[in-house]
């Protein structure tokens, strides 16, 4: 939206009561001019926003934390340019601009949670970290749910918001991969992943032009062990970045991403299962032709021990309660 056109429609006032109209507007508080005698303005405008106007005495417009200054309500541009600054989300750019889309292919039977996180922009020394509803107020969370199939989480992340008087910018992305491997309601488990927000990322971390291939998608691998003094099976979830040759990397999936540039983009990345599960403890488990075979040793432990030479064997049971000697047929 040009800022010459709204330019156009400043008008300065000196109402004596309150204005009508504020249909644009959400929760709005209005307050009188303090006493040291300064300007303040307000924006009154349609649904259609047709027009903004200000007021150079009498209120002041608070809304959702952002208070509205004018010096002294002369300088049209300015008083545009401002308003345009503080409500960055609220309506004079563009809408698609202020955010981002977030596209990540995850596997049947997961669950993404993104948790948006957010700082004072540069150069302002305010802070929105309270509590609203029992969560911190500088936070967003989107989660897709569960699925019996493999489908693709979409999220629209912010890139700046307002909260507590406080101008905010998307600072990090933090990603919970959660995936179900059992029957039960607690048959689950998960990792974590990751995206940095800067303005001005490495060179090397953004592709210029092809931004919606800077980020390392995650392969997720299940890890089988036993618990308790029956010996059941539960599964623990590791999940690491991955090439582009599909080599797994010791790091987290996810990357740096620089915010300037992310306005109205889509950003896609993806999760995948490996093929086959490995034992949680190394030279616990002893592979046969039938499958994986825990170990008993030593140490007189219910659960899995470090394999003796020859090797001997424990039972264990599955999580649907059958008596099995080797996983994942049970039986040999």
């Amino acid at each position: 939206m040009s800022l010459w056109w709204l330019a156009g429609y400043i008008e300065v006032h000196h109402p004596t009561e309150k204005p009508a109209g504020l249909l644009w507007f959400e929760r709005s508080v209005w307050n009188k001019r303090t006493s040291d005698g300064d300007y303040f303005g307000y924006v009154n405008a349609s649904k259609r926003l047709s027009r903004l106007r200000f007021m150079a005495r009498g209120y002041i417009l608070k809304k959702r934390g952002i208070f509205i200054t004018v010096d002294k309500a002369k300088n049209r541009f300015k008083h545009v340019a401002g308003v345009c600054t503080l409500l960055l989300v609220s309506g004079c750019s563009d809408t698609g601009k202020d955010q981002f889309t977030l596209k990540t292919e995850m596997p049947a039977d997961f669950k993404l949670q993104a948790d948006a996180h957010y700082v004072p922009a540069t150069g302002e020394v305010c802070t929105a970290r309270r509590r609203k509803n029992g969560r911190l107020i500088d936070k967003k969370r989107f989660i897709s749910e569960v699925q019996d199939s493999q489908y693709t989480a979409v999220f629209n992340i912010p890139l700046a918001i307002v909260e507590n008087n406080c101008p905010l910018v998307l600072d990090g992305l933090k990603l919970d991969v959660e995936g179900r491997w059992g029957p039960g309601r607690w048959d689950l488990d998960g990792d974590i992943a990751g995206i940095s927000f800067r303005d001005g990322a490495p060179v090397d971390n953004v592709k210029s032009g092809s931004i919606e291939n800077t980020l390392y998608n995650g392969e997720c691998q299940w890890f089988f062990r036993t618990a308790g003094p029956e010996r059941y099976i539960i599964k623990v979830l590791r999940c690491r970045a991955i090439d582009s040759n599909g080599e797994v990397l010791k790091h987290s999936a996810g990357g740096i991403l620089r915010r300037d540039t992310l306005g109205g983009k889509t950003i896609s990345m993806g999760f995948k299962v490996a093929d086959s599960e490995k034992p949680y403890f190394k030279k616990y488990w002893f592979k046969t032709v039938a499958g994986w075979k825990p170990c008993d040793g030593h140490w007189g432990r219910a659960m899995e021990e470090l394999c003796l030479s020859p090797p001997q064997f424990k039972n264990f049971k599955m999580p649907d309660g059958r008596d099995c000697s080797v996983y994942p047929n049970c039986t040999e």
